[in-house]
């Protein structure tokens, strides 16, 4: 039920898409202290959303610039002497998007230490960070698959979405963050 929950919290909370970083900082914030069992889920999500609304929308609105520059160049320019380019750039921008929001809901760093610090966990520990990518694809994947062959599904699908992700994603983010610091992601 709490997946379904931070769900909707989630995508509420997004809706002005300007906001969507504050959505998934609040979200990884939420998810986390609710698998430690403390606080409520809804106070702890508006409580992070609150708090880090400022320096989660810079983040996102900073990942966002670059994606609407990034794909659609990958997309309509096929030169195949910038291919390789394109993908590092891509790969570089997930990385830093999937590990953005996790480090702004554990840790309290300026923007650009964040984004820096995404990218080094990121690729310092690269098994985690291509499970973390796998698992919003696999669960398009599913979505698509519902659509094709059991529609019933999907309602289930549409209201666990996001939440479920991160739910998933928690576990292992916080896993590498803690060994990364003496503190953990309690620290905050």
């Amino acid at each position: 039920m709490n997946i379904v929950i931070l769900n909707v919290l989630i995508v509420v909370c997004s809706i002005p898409l300007v906001t969507l970083g504050a959505s998934l900082t609040a979200g990884f914030y939420a998810a986390r202290k609710d698998i430690m069992q403390q606080g409520h889920l809804t106070r702890n999500f508006l409580a992070a959303f609150r708090s880090n609304f400022r320096k989660s929308t810079v983040a996102w609105l900073v990942l966002a610039l670059i994606g609407a520059f990034v794909f659609p160049f990958s997309i309509l320019l096929r030169i195949s002497a910038l291919i390789p380019f394109q993908i590092v750039f891509v790969v570089v921008w997930l990385t830093a998007f999937i590990w953005v929001w996790p480090l702004l809901s554990c840790y309290d760093n300026t923007v650009s230490k964040t984004l820096w610090n995404a990218l080094i966990v990121g690729f310092g520990k690269l098994q985690y960070t291509l499970m973390l990518i796998a698992m919003p694809i696999v669960f398009c994947l599913v979505v698509y698959l519902s659509l094709r062959w059991f529609t019933s599904g999907l309602f289930l699908l549409a209201l666990c979405g996001v939440g479920l992700i991160v739910y998933l994603q928690v576990k292992p983010a916080v896993h590498v963050l803690r060994g990364l610091s003496e503190s953990g992601p309690q620290a905050r």
